[in-house]
């Protein structure tokens, strides 16, 4: 994930740097670890009123919106049995003719 660190404090002027999350909290520390893109003008000497905001990414939002559009207008998205059946429509169950193996095994 990415996150915008800022500091607004009086001991050093307003900053504002973003990164990606490299450490999260465990069982033994609750800190976070955050790998900034730039180091120029990080308050190094301040530990206290910083802000944290999550940076938005919209990647898997668009793909998930694209999905559903694919699925609503796109008649051969997928079968008919599967759209009725995700809508939660009464549908008669199929078999599927395959012959399978005598015996199953997991390596």
């Amino acid at each position: 994930d990415e996150l915008r660190l800022r500091y607004a404090g009086e001991l050093h002027k307003p900053w504002s740097g973003v990164g990606h999350v490299s450490k999260v909290p465990n069982s033994f520390s609750e800190e976070v670890g955050l790998e900034l893109r730039s180091n120029v003008g990080v308050p190094v000497d301040c530990t206290h009123n910083f802000c944290v905001d999550f940076v938005w990414k919209a990647t898997s939002f668009d793909r998930m919106q694209n999905g559903m559009k694919t699925f609503a207008v796109d008649e051969t998205s997928v079968s008919g049995f599967i759209y009725h059946k995700l809508l939660g429509h009464d549908v008669e169950e199929q078999a599927i003719k395959c012959t399978l193996p005598k015996r199953f095994s997991v390596a």
